[in-house]
């Protein structure tokens, strides 16, 4: 391995870590809204998709050796419709930063402290994200190797704290609309997915042997099984009024007897989001100014990163003060355009790696 790139089992914890992070904040209360304790279900099936995604990026992989995202579609689709996509995939990320810096705001006021300003936030979230992002992949999956087993112990104790003895089927848990509603939860709140779309802008850095593969695989079963065992918890525990819980993590400790007896094992919550958002953040920053320097032809990343930082600033002080706002303006807006993002590329790329197949099997 060389030091731009990152391993098997490095691209299963950051794959894990991506599913994680959005999942932990308003996205359990907006899927109880429309689905009731079907967001069980919708959270499963957005895993499954996921898994599903994995593959795609393994096979791509198996294709395409050491060619970046951007050298696979200039040489099938043109490099006017690869930059008509870069910009495309640029909006995508700034927009997801956008929304984990608003659920992060509203989790940081929430559980620390209700007085604390966007300004506060900008300047602690912002340079940890740019230092990461400057660092490079390689830098970023090897701090988030080190932090993996913290993330998995603060989150397995986190599900531990909740069990009490509650009625997990009580009343008004039952689910709503069908599957009317379970397709209504998937298409209005896509947005909130699609993070590990990340892995293609740097797939060109992945190194994926077949031997190791079962090393993406592994990691990222366990935090999807310990992600759904969280839902499960969350909507057992608070079930009519699991829409007016906006941060699940930080909830489900919140209800155990020793964190109301002044323990504050609610530590343990505030941890596993901390470490999740801002590794998520620097992975987001990296890909938006991997796209920006595609889109110009830009070498240098001190000002990509600059126009980013900028944008970012002016965007976060439209939406932080307002964190319904962006939820409002996300599912009615953003959930259309992360729909085609996470539908057609795949499909995209699936037709250009058969194409692939095709050609080789030929010669």
């Amino acid at each position: 391995m060389n030091n731009q790139t990152i391993s098997c089992h490095q691209v299963g914890i950051i794959a894990s870590i991506l599913l994680l992070t959005l999942k932990f904040t308003n996205l359990p209360a907006l899927l109880y809204n429309i689905n009731g304790i079907g967001g069980i279900i919708t959270i499963l099936i957005i895993f499954l998709f996921n898994f599903i995604f994995i593959g795609i990026i393994i096979w791509l992989k198996s294709k395409y050796k050491s060619e970046s995202l951007y050298n696979i579609l200039s040489k099938n689709i043109g490099v006017f419709f690869t930059k008509i996509l870069y910009i495309i995939f640029f909006l995508f990320f700034i927009s997801k930063i956008l929304s984990l810096l608003s659920d992060s705001f509203g989790f940081i006021r929430d559980v620390a402290d209700e007085e604390f300003t966007a300004f506060n936030f900008l300047i602690c979230f912002v340079p940890v994200c740019l230092a990461l992002a400057k660092s490079g992949i390689r830098n970023i999956g090897r701090t988030a190797e080190f932090f993996f087993p913290y993330i998995m112990v603060g989150l397995a104790i986190s599900i531990l704290l909740s069990f009490v003895p509650v009625d997990i089927w009580g009343v008004g848990t039952q689910i709503k609309g069908s599957m009317g509603g379970l397709f209504k939860s998937l298409a209005e709140l896509s947005f909130w997915n699609g993070d590990l779309f990340a892995l293609l802008i740097f797939i060109d850095k992945i190194e994926i042997k077949r031997s190791e593969i079962k090393r993406i695989i592994t990691p990222f079963i366990i935090i999807g099984f310990l992600l759904v065992c969280t839902y499960c918890v969350y909507y057992s525990l608070y079930q009519q009024t699991s829409i007016f819980h906006t941060n699940m993590l930080y909830d489900i400790v919140q209800y155990a007897i020793g964190t109301s007896s002044g323990w504050h094992m609610d530590i343990f919550a505030i941890i596993v989001f901390s470490i999740c958002i801002l590794i998520q953040g620097g992975i987001f920053v990296l890909c938006a100014n991997e796209c920006l320097k595609k889109i110009f032809n830009f070498e240098n990343d001190n000002i990509t990163l600059t126009a980013i930082v900028l944008l970012l600033i002016f965007d976060d002080y439209l939406f932080l003060d307002d964190y319904f706002e962006f939820v409002t303006y996300a599912k009615i807006y953003l959930s259309w355009f992360a729909t085609i993002i996470i539908i057609l590329v795949p499909i995209l790329l699936a037709f250009i790696s058969l194409k692939r197949s095709i050609k080789d099997a030929r010669c």
